[in-house]
């Protein structure tokens, strides 16, 4: 039911509406925009934020590329959220951009990795992979019973490692 009535009132949202129009990810209050009133008289506080208890959100929206919107809200019942909260949120914003940035490139890096392997196990080959201290390990499949390593006679698995 909320998401439901949510996604039917998000043309409402102030805060996206904003976010749409300037594509400024630092933090906004609902109260920038509207007053107390004017919130209540909407279908999506009327459908969602009145059934949560919801009176005052702070969000902000992390960048991604359109149509993605990763955006991040604070709720609350009772009292508004203070400057200060705001500027506290601005400071944390570019270190959750940064995170988020991180996670997107081991995320690339895993499914590369994942297609080089699984092209490797095709071609019924191997690669050696020297990490800290040298330490050796097979970064591909051997294929059936192929050595990796041409002193062992068996395969050694992907992702384990030689001592």
């Amino acid at each position: 039911m909320g998401q439901v009535a949510g996604a039917r009132h998000m043309p409402e949202h102030p805060l996206i509406t904003r976010y749409h129009q300037t594509r400024d990810g630092q933090a906004f209050k609902i109260s920038d925009f509207l007053t107390r009133s004017q919130f209540h008289r909407l279908g999506l506080y009327h459908e969602l934020y009145r059934r949560v208890q919801v009176e005052h959100q702070i969000a902000f929206v992390l960048p991604t590329p359109p149509p993605l919107i990763i955006g991040i809200a604070l709720n609350r019942g009772r009292r508004d959220f203070s400057e200060r909260e705001r500027l506290l949120l601005n400071l944390l914003r570019p270190h959750l951009v940064q995170a988020y940035r991180n996670a997107e490139a081991v995320t690339q890096l895993h499914q590369e990795l994942t297609a080089v392997r699984q092209a490797l196990e095709t071609l019924a080959l191997g690669v050696i992979v020297l990490g800290r201290a040298s330490r050796r390990s097979c970064a591909g499949g051997c294929g059936s019973r192929r050595a990796c390593w041409p002193r062992r006679t068996t395969c050694h698995r992907p992702g384990s490692h030689w001592s």
